[in-house]
């Protein structure tokens, strides 16, 4: 169905990215900016999983390889059509929330256990015309549930398995180069249900992506290159998409495990020397129970920050010290609360 990878010169389409900075950067701008002063800087670090070599990037590796797939998404699918991804934390999720925002393509993330009817519901809602999944070249329970509810979604044209860099990185026609993307074009959605209700769409821009990341990276990074733990799903909320481009932003090293329990996220950052960790608020809580039962040397941490669905203007997160985790102390947790600009949120998926 596709032609082999392409290796193409990335200058051509780089040369249509000039940073406006008469405005807020889009996703892209912030990646390539990031790129042309720290290109031989870690972006982002996988941790391995069973033994499995991992796999680092440098900030111009990490530039080319999204911009090698947004040319391949731009060669199957329109700037403005939506996509969608179903699938754990991993390098290639990242890359793919990178390269949708350079192609001008809105991505939703939906939850991997998300059931057979749900996941066809959500398709539809939100209009998705792709769905990227993990698995062993197409050898997986998500990728089988995935082709079951093609005929339930006549919108969908293509799986993809993430897994599967052919089937990825494949071209349909040659691309020229890369569309103009604006800070208020969507960027990227996940769809929130509870059971037996109907799935509830929130869609972000560009400007809101990148607000929080500078809201909640930035300004609290140490120092350029200093890593950061990503221990939260990358389907659970914007806010969690927006910690990595935070890191981009700051030029940190994002250290990327694809799951992990509280005393492994312990031990990772202990090794790493995490200055930022990111969790949800129940994740939070092990944290501290693991630290207390066996503490770790912890002592480039600096903050905490977790995921809160719970707001009443959209989805936030929570900033805390690292002081509770140190101590093991849960009441410590007062905390800065952070939300995404209600300007920049959409909670229908039809606007």
């Amino acid at each position: 169905m596709y032609g082999p990878i392409a290796m193409t010169p990335l200058l051509p389409p780089l040369a249509h990215c000039n940073i406006d900075r008469s405005r807020p950067p889009t996703i892209g701008e912030l990646l390539l900016a990031r790129s042309r002063h720290t290109p031989e800087g870690v972006a982002m670090a996988e941790v391995s999983v069973g033994g499995l070599p991992a796999r680092v990037w440098t900030y111009a590796e990490l530039r080319d390889d999204v911009v090698r797939l947004a040319l391949a998404l731009l060669s199957r699918f329109q700037p403005g059509e939506r996509i969608a991804i179903s699938a754990p934390n991993s390098p290639e999720w990242v890359q793919l929330q990178l390269a949708a925002a350079f192609a001008g393509l809105a991505l939703t993330a939906l939850d991997p256990a998300i059931p057979r009817r749900d996941l066809a519901q959500a398709l539809k809602q939100c209009r998705a015309v792709a769905l990227f999944v993990a698995g062993a070249a197409g050898d997986s329970a998500r990728c089988r549930i995935a082709a079951q509810v093609t005929s339930e979604t006549p919108r969908l044209r293509e799986i993809v398995d993430l897994q599967d860099r052919r089937a990825l990185y494949g071209k349909q026609r040659c691309v020229d180069g890369l569309p103009e993307v604006l800070p208020d074009d969507l960027a990227f959605g996940w769809m929130a249900a509870a059971p037996g209700c109907a799935p509830k769409a929130v869609l972000i821009t560009h400007r809101a992506m990148t607000d929080h990341a500078y809201a909640t990276v930035l300004d609290r990074a140490a120092s350029v290159g200093g890593p950061l733990l990503h221990g939260a799903p990358m389907f659970a909320s914007g806010m969690s998409g927006s910690f990595a481009l935070g890191a981009i932003a700051a030029g940190c090293r994002l250290i990327l495990p694809s799951s992990a329990t509280p005393d492994r996220l312990l031990e990772i950052a202990a090794e790493e020397g995490a200055e930022i960790i990111l969790t949800t608020s129940d994740a939070t809580s092990g944290l501290i129970r693991a630290q207390t039962a066996q503490p770790r040397d912890l002592v480039a941490l600096r903050t905490v920050v977790t995921l809160d669905s719970g707001a009443a203007d959209g989805p936030a997160m929570r900033v805390i010290t690292a002081a509770p985790l140190l101590d093991g102390n849960a009441s410590c947790m007062n905390s800065e609360f952070l939300v995404a600009p209600r300007h920049a949120t959409a909670l229908d998926v039809a606007a």
